[in-house]
């Protein structure tokens, strides 16, 4: 992580299992027995696979794991969704940066996105928030995966010289 930089929208980037399901909970989205329309979230929402018990992920990893994706089977890589949505188009952004081949930042500044946090949000996401299935290898999101779940997400910020 970045820790010259302050997380916005108040995230706080977890430092334990417990946080990093916590996490999970509030921005990605979870459903409750199969059924993503229920705000009792207790399974993550897995492309292709359906849900995955939260107390059953502990990181990045646990999930191509359970997936049998990545090293641990076919090479590919798991979607999720997180609760975003975006309000400044992605390539616009890079643009106005002059970055070329990475995003840099994007998810540090508030206006260019929503973040629908907590189940409170959870309906209202679905119905006007664009949910978009992201991979885990996403280069564009591993700032957001970085930034809501940390080290479980096996990305790091490194400066570069």
């Amino acid at each position: 992580m970045n820790k010259n930089k302050s997380n916005p929208y108040g995230i706080k980037t977890p430092t334990s299992i417990k946080e990093f399901r916590e996490n999970l909970q509030k921005y990605y989205l979870c459903i409750s027995n199969g059924n993503y329309e229920k705000i009792e979230e207790n399974s993550l929402l897995v492309k292709d696979c359906g849900g995955i018990e939260l107390n059953k992920i502990s990181s990045f990893n646990e999930i191509y794991e359970i997936t049998e994706s990545g090293f641990y089977g076919d090479g590919s890589s798991p979607s999720i969704i997180p609760k975003i949505t975006e309000k400044k188009d992605l390539l616009e952004y890079m643009n106005e940066t002059d970055q070329v081949f990475s995003s840099g930042s994007y998810f540090y500044d508030e206006k260019n996105y929503t973040l629908w946090e907590g189940k409170e949000k959870h309906n209202e996401f679905l119905n006007n928030g664009n949910p978009m299935y992201f991979t885990l290898d996403n280069q564009h999101l591993r700032e957001f995966y970085m930034m809501t779940l940390g080290d479980y997400s096996g990305y790091e910020y490194r400066e570069v010289n």
